[in-house]
């Protein structure tokens, strides 16, 4: 790997304000020797139906989890996608990260009987297809960035692994006999979060345009809307200090016991009784203002809600939005209309909580929230989307 691929990450340009991504160049060609690497949980929307949400969830966010300490010290690009992720990848850190992927893999399916699909396309291939892989680095706070992509190549890429006539072409293979995973950094210790307001809105938007510049102005005009429609960012973001609370349930702390230890009982319990105790302390800290060497507590918990990962782009717009039912029903007749003109599809899902799965790497240091609406946000927009496509598909045979 040369120093120039070695150092794509940190020399990409740092953006504060989401809006501010499409309204610049901000997005920057991945090197040609990368590979975009695609999880995703067949049958998840079976498994949300049967309430398994939650753990759809968290085998997404184990996948990034894992690859981001397989590929240690070297920063990647990544995306949540609620039932599973997308990571860039240079090619000589290539077998460590499907290592990873497919040590998630095996985790999943026996812990949780989830089958986790892992495939990976080469940027190259991607952009001999037509399409092309970039990349957008946003601060959220001072050791924290969240990734942007762009350019139709992650949605090429995420085609080829889940089309059943592609995805043997394109399947990731675990570099190792017994492929292992570190989940070091991941949690998942909060209850659902109540919106602030009535409600959440997941809200997936995908420009139907070939041309960037008018794909990146449908973005903008986009987000203008929902600000007019449900105000500033932080009065529509879904989590807030008031309504984030740990969680003392121990079924719902078993999840993160389940991916971060081995299959011993007694060491489940006693992880499970360990993150209890730290959610004990980590309430009586904030309601009392304590502040210890690791950490003021409250200043934590502000800090969660700003490495919160509510909105994010690759190939489309994600959303988490609190706000009204009225705001919803007059965002989506805007978006209708976009919609029958051509300019976009959609998929959206209303729920009255939010769900985050973490990954803290430090505890006031590098770290990222990922946020998806309770009951399948994300997974259930997805399958209104896809009728929309389906729609446009037909109309045009």
């Amino acid at each position: 790997m040369s120093a120039v691929e070695a150092n794509f990450f940190d020399a990409l340009p740092v953006y504060q304000r989401f809006e501010d991504l499409f309204d610049s160049d901000a997005f920057i060609p991945a090197p040609d020797g990368w590979h975009v690497v695609v999880t995703d949980i067949r049958g998840a929307t079976e498994a949300i139906a049967q309430g398994g949400y939650r753990y759809v969830n968290l085998v997404g966010a184990s996948t990034i989890t894992a690859t981001l300490n397989a590929a240690a010290p070297t920063q990647l690009p990544f995306s949540f996608g609620g039932d599973g992720a997308t990571l860039l990848v240079p090619e000589c850190l290539l077998p460590a990260a499907a290592d990873a992927a497919h040590g998630t893999r095996r985790m999943a399916e026996w812990e949780f009987g989830l089958d986790l699909r892992v495939g990976s396309v080469s940027v190259k291939q991607l952009r001999a297809h037509g399409c092309d892989v970039q990349v957008a680095r946003l601060q959220l706070a001072d050791e924290c960035f969240q990734t942007m992509f762009s350019g139709g190549g992650i949605a090429r890429a995420e085609d080829f692994v889940k089309d059943e006539d592609t995805a043997s072409r394109y399947a990731l293979p675990p570099a190792t006999a017994e492929p292992e995973a570190d989940f070091s950094g991941l949690e998942c210790r909060w209850n659902e979060i109540p919106s602030p307001h009535d409600e959440n809105l997941t809200l997936l938007v995908k420009a139907r345009s070939a041309s960037t510049e008018e794909r990146r102005r449908l973005y903008r005009n986009v987000l203008a809307q929902i600000k007019a429609i449900y105000g500033a960012p932080e009065k529509h973001r879904p989590l807030t200090a008031e309504t984030l609370l740990p969680s003392f349930s121990p079924g719902r702390l078993h999840g993160e016991a389940r991916v971060r230890t081995d299959r011993s009982g007694w060491a489940r319990v006693r992880y499970t009784a360990k993150i209890w105790f730290q959610n004990v302390l980590l309430d009586w800290f904030v309601k009392r203002d304590v502040e210890t060497e690791a950490a003021r507590w409250r200043d934590y918990i502000a800090l969660l809600v700003q490495t919160s990962d509510y909105r994010k782009h690759d190939d489309m717009l994600r959303m988490v939005l609190a706000g009204s039912a009225d705001q919803r029903r007059q965002l989506l007749r805007w978006l209708d209309t976009l919609r029958e003109a051509g300019a976009l599809v959609y998929g959206h899902h209303r729920a009255e909580h939010a769900l985050i799965t973490c990954m803290v790497f430090e505890r006031m240091g590098q770290q990222i929230h990922f946020v998806d609406g309770a009951r399948g946000g994300y997974a259930e927009a997805a399958k209104e989307l896809k009728a929309q496509l389906a729609d446009v598909y037909r109309g045009a045979a």
